[in-house]
Protein backbone atom coordinates (compact mmCIF):
# COMPACT_ATOMS: atom_id res chain seq x y z
CA UNK A 1 0.00 0.00 0.00
CA UNK A 2 1.19 3.29 -0.82
CA UNK A 3 2.80 5.22 1.96
CA UNK A 4 0.65 8.57 0.93
CA UNK A 5 -2.39 6.52 1.32
CA UNK A 6 -1.72 4.94 4.36
CA UNK A 7 -1.21 7.98 6.18
CA UNK A 8 -4.49 9.29 4.48
CA UNK A 9 -6.54 6.22 5.94
CA UNK A 10 -4.56 6.89 9.20
CA UNK A 11 -5.46 10.71 9.61
CA UNK A 12 -8.94 9.59 8.66
CA UNK A 13 -9.32 6.74 11.72
CA UNK A 14 -7.39 9.50 13.77
CA UNK A 15 -9.88 12.25 13.07
CA UNK A 16 -12.82 10.08 13.46
CA UNK A 17 -12.07 8.84 17.44
CA UNK A 18 -11.38 12.46 18.09
CA UNK A 19 -14.95 13.25 16.83
CA UNK A 20 -15.72 10.90 19.74
CA UNK A 21 -17.16 13.83 22.07
CA UNK A 22 -16.23 11.97 25.68
CA UNK A 23 -17.51 14.70 28.33
CA UNK A 24 -20.97 14.75 25.94
CA UNK A 25 -21.53 11.49 26.49
CA UNK A 26 -21.14 11.28 30.10
CA UNK A 27 -22.91 14.46 30.63
CA UNK A 28 -26.00 12.71 29.10
CA UNK A 29 -25.21 9.56 30.64
CA UNK A 30 -24.98 10.49 34.11
CA UNK A 31 -26.83 14.16 34.33
CA UNK A 32 -28.89 14.31 31.13
CA UNK A 33 -27.86 17.30 30.28
CA UNK A 34 -25.55 18.52 27.39
CA UNK A 35 -22.74 19.92 29.26
CA UNK A 36 -22.17 22.62 26.55
CA UNK A 37 -25.26 24.42 27.83
CA UNK A 38 -23.78 24.92 31.02
CA UNK A 39 -21.09 26.32 32.80
CA UNK A 40 -17.80 27.49 30.08
CA UNK A 41 -20.34 25.83 27.50
CA UNK A 42 -16.83 23.43 27.07
CA UNK A 43 -17.00 19.65 27.05
CA UNK A 44 -13.61 19.30 28.53
CA UNK A 45 -12.85 18.13 32.13
CA UNK A 46 -12.58 21.38 33.72
CA UNK A 47 -15.67 22.51 32.83
CA UNK A 48 -17.13 19.05 33.73
CA UNK A 49 -15.48 19.45 37.25
CA UNK A 50 -17.06 22.74 37.58
CA UNK A 51 -20.73 21.58 36.51
CA UNK A 52 -20.76 17.96 37.58
CA UNK A 53 -17.73 17.11 39.85
CA UNK A 54 -14.62 15.46 40.01
CA UNK A 55 -15.51 11.86 38.91
CA UNK A 56 -17.29 12.97 35.67
CA UNK A 57 -14.73 15.33 34.85
CA UNK A 58 -11.97 12.76 35.73
CA UNK A 59 -13.92 10.29 33.43
CA UNK A 60 -13.93 13.05 30.49
CA UNK A 61 -10.29 13.25 31.38
CA UNK A 62 -9.87 9.87 30.80
CA UNK A 63 -11.71 8.83 27.45
CA UNK A 64 -10.11 12.17 26.12
CA UNK A 65 -6.84 10.63 26.64
CA UNK A 66 -7.57 7.33 25.67
CA UNK A 67 -9.18 8.13 22.31
CA UNK A 68 -6.03 9.53 21.36
CA UNK A 69 -3.90 6.65 22.59
CA UNK A 70 -6.09 4.33 20.43
CA UNK A 71 -5.51 6.27 17.59
CA UNK A 72 -1.75 6.41 18.24
CA UNK A 73 -2.44 2.50 17.92
CA UNK A 74 -3.70 2.63 14.85
CA UNK A 75 -1.21 4.13 13.51
CA UNK A 76 1.54 2.71 14.43
CA UNK A 77 -0.05 -0.65 13.71
CA UNK A 78 0.02 0.79 9.95
CA UNK A 79 3.00 2.60 9.79
CA UNK A 80 5.34 2.51 12.33
CA UNK A 81 6.62 5.51 14.81
CA UNK A 82 5.28 7.90 11.70
CA UNK A 83 2.33 6.38 11.78
CA UNK A 84 1.40 6.79 15.69
CA UNK A 85 2.12 10.55 14.99
CA UNK A 86 0.19 11.28 12.26
CA UNK A 87 -2.71 9.20 13.91
CA UNK A 88 -2.18 11.24 17.30
CA UNK A 89 -2.18 14.81 15.69
CA UNK A 90 -5.85 13.61 13.52
CA UNK A 91 -7.37 12.89 16.98
CA UNK A 92 -6.24 16.60 18.59
CA UNK A 93 -7.92 17.50 15.23
CA UNK A 94 -10.69 15.75 15.54
CA UNK A 95 -11.19 16.65 19.21
CA UNK A 96 -11.19 20.46 19.07
CA UNK A 97 -12.44 20.37 15.40
CA UNK A 98 -15.20 17.45 15.21
CA UNK A 99 -17.46 17.40 11.92
CA UNK A 100 -20.29 15.88 13.86
CA UNK A 101 -20.11 18.62 16.47
CA UNK A 102 -20.44 21.42 13.91
CA UNK A 103 -16.52 22.06 14.28
CA UNK A 104 -17.07 23.05 17.79
CA UNK A 105 -14.72 20.59 20.33
CA UNK A 106 -12.72 20.48 23.19
CA UNK A 107 -9.50 22.56 24.18
CA UNK A 108 -7.46 19.54 23.33
CA UNK A 109 -5.30 19.75 26.20
CA UNK A 110 -5.94 15.96 27.87
CA UNK A 111 -5.94 14.10 24.54
CA UNK A 112 -2.24 16.35 23.52
CA UNK A 113 -0.66 15.45 26.91
CA UNK A 114 -2.09 11.78 26.27
CA UNK A 115 0.03 11.62 23.10
CA UNK A 116 3.10 13.23 24.79
CA UNK A 117 2.80 11.10 27.57
CA UNK A 118 2.90 7.75 25.03
CA UNK A 119 5.11 8.79 21.99
CA UNK A 120 7.58 11.28 24.34
CA UNK A 121 7.57 10.13 27.54
CA UNK A 122 10.27 12.76 29.17
CA UNK A 123 8.23 15.62 27.13
CA UNK A 124 4.82 14.64 28.26
CA UNK A 125 5.96 14.65 32.02
CA UNK A 126 8.05 17.71 32.01
CA UNK A 127 4.60 19.09 30.35
CA UNK A 128 2.69 17.94 33.57
CA UNK A 129 4.79 19.23 35.42
CA UNK A 130 4.49 22.76 34.02
CA UNK A 131 1.09 22.44 33.97
CA UNK A 132 0.59 21.54 37.80
CA UNK A 133 2.90 24.16 38.90
CA UNK A 134 1.65 27.00 36.68
CA UNK A 135 -2.17 25.63 38.26
CA UNK A 136 -1.19 25.61 41.89
CA UNK A 137 0.32 29.00 41.50
CA UNK A 138 -1.95 30.49 39.67
CA UNK A 139 -5.43 28.78 39.68
CA UNK A 140 -5.65 29.76 35.82
CA UNK A 141 -6.20 26.21 33.99
CA UNK A 142 -5.65 28.02 30.87
CA UNK A 143 -2.26 29.53 31.21
CA UNK A 144 -0.77 26.57 32.82
CA UNK A 145 -2.45 24.15 29.30
CA UNK A 146 -0.57 27.17 27.13
CA UNK A 147 2.62 27.60 28.79
CA UNK A 148 2.69 23.53 29.27
CA UNK A 149 2.09 22.99 25.47
CA UNK A 150 4.55 26.04 24.56
CA UNK A 151 7.67 24.46 27.10
CA UNK A 152 6.75 20.99 25.49
CA UNK A 153 7.57 22.13 22.01
CA UNK A 154 10.50 23.97 22.78
CA UNK A 155 11.97 21.18 24.70
CA UNK A 156 11.05 18.56 22.20
CA UNK A 157 12.62 20.57 19.29
CA UNK A 158 16.13 21.40 21.03
CA UNK A 159 16.08 17.60 22.26
CA UNK A 160 14.90 16.09 18.80
CA UNK A 161 16.04 19.03 16.36
CA UNK A 162 17.42 16.18 13.69
CA UNK A 163 14.02 14.75 13.29
CA UNK A 164 11.81 16.90 11.82
CA UNK A 165 8.55 14.67 12.08
CA UNK A 166 8.86 15.11 15.83
CA UNK A 167 9.64 19.11 15.58
CA UNK A 168 6.98 19.86 13.39
CA UNK A 169 4.20 17.42 15.29
CA UNK A 170 5.68 19.57 18.66
CA UNK A 171 5.33 23.16 16.94
CA UNK A 172 1.82 21.98 15.51
CA UNK A 173 0.44 20.67 18.62
CA UNK A 174 1.68 23.70 20.47
CA UNK A 175 -0.47 25.96 18.12
CA UNK A 176 -3.14 24.04 18.39
CA UNK A 177 -3.67 24.05 22.12
CA UNK A 178 -3.09 28.41 21.78
CA UNK A 179 -5.46 29.13 18.95
CA UNK A 180 -8.07 26.67 21.23
CA UNK A 181 -7.56 28.83 23.89
CA UNK A 182 -7.77 31.90 21.87
CA UNK A 183 -10.80 33.27 24.28
CA UNK A 184 -9.34 32.57 27.47
CA UNK A 185 -5.85 34.22 26.98
CA UNK A 186 -8.11 37.44 25.94
CA UNK A 187 -9.67 37.00 29.43
CA UNK A 188 -6.42 36.74 30.98
CA UNK A 189 -4.90 39.64 29.12
CA UNK A 190 -8.57 41.46 30.37
CA UNK A 191 -8.32 39.87 34.11
CA UNK A 192 -11.71 38.31 33.39
CA UNK A 193 -10.79 34.74 33.52
CA UNK A 194 -12.29 32.25 36.01
CA UNK A 195 -9.94 30.39 38.53
CA UNK A 196 -10.36 27.30 39.07
CA UNK A 197 -11.85 26.69 42.53
CA UNK A 198 -10.35 23.78 44.01
CA UNK A 199 -13.32 23.14 46.24
CA UNK A 200 -14.54 21.97 43.27
CA UNK A 201 -12.64 18.60 43.31
CA UNK A 202 -14.44 17.79 46.99
CA UNK A 203 -17.69 19.09 46.13
CA UNK A 204 -20.79 17.11 44.11
CA UNK A 205 -22.67 18.84 41.82
CA UNK A 206 -26.33 18.40 41.04
CA UNK A 207 -28.04 19.93 38.37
Amino acid sequence: MPYLVKYLLIAIAGYLLGNFNTGLVISRLQAGIDIRRHGSGNAGATNMLRVLGSQPALLTLLGDVVKGLIAIGIGHSISGFSGGVVGATAAIAGHCWPVFYGFKGGRGVATTAGVLLCLYPVTGMLCVVVFLVVLLATRYVSLGSVLAALTGAIYLCATHWDDSMACCAAVLWAAIIAIRHYPNLKRLWNRTENKLDFSAFRAKRHI
